[in-house]
């Protein structure tokens, strides 16, 4: 993970995770979550580099985090979606859909939203990790792009949750 300013471009800091990072950042309260294949959460101080906690899952994260009120959400290749504390990076929930999670998560109004390759989208309660609903779509619902085919993270707007799938269909589900 790099830091660099964005006046000069030059280097403020790296950091150096065991493997590969496809994870793009979250910049929270002066911290930055990212996730790495290396089955790691991490937390660094924006402002060093230095890293402050770290969660591994056990599984490669690929899942961009997202944090809202004090919380870590993101998804592992092991198909379980996370919620960690932001401050400790210990668990507060865990939940399974049983495939791989790749989208990167929205909150909103205490809804945590998420696509699966089970060709769900998941609606969570933030605080608890209770399913709300799940949304059916035609194929798998990831970021990694993909020839011929919508992938998507899911965006909520006015109460409607937009999102693509492997399907080639890109929904809008109030």
């Amino acid at each position: 993970m790099y830091a660099v300013s964005a006046t000069t471009g030059s280097e403020r800091w790296r950091f150096k995770t065991g493997d590969g990072i496809d994870s793009s950042p979250a910049v929270v309260d002066g911290r930055v979550y990212f996730g790495s294949w290396d089955g790691g959460l991490y937390a660094l101080d924006a402002a060093s580099g230095r890293e402050i906690t770290r969660y591994m899952t056990g599984t490669s994260v690929y899942s961009s985090p997202a944090v809202a009120n004090g919380i870590i959400y993101f998804g592992g290749n092991d198909g379980v979606f996370y919620a960690l504390d932001a401050t400790s990076a210990q668990p507060r929930w865990t939940f399974s859909t049983g495939k791989k999670l790749n989208s990167a998560p929205s909150v909103v109004d205490g809804v945590v939203y998420f696509g699966s390759y089970d060709g769900n989208l998941y609606a969570l309660d933030a605080r608890t990790g209770v399913e709300i609903r799940r949304i059916k779509a035609g194929g798998n619902i990831s970021t990694y792009p993909a020839v011929d085919k919508i992938n998507s993270s899911p965006a909520v707007d006015k109460g409607v949750v937009f999102f693509g799938s492997d399907d080639r269909t890109f929904y809008a589900v109030r």
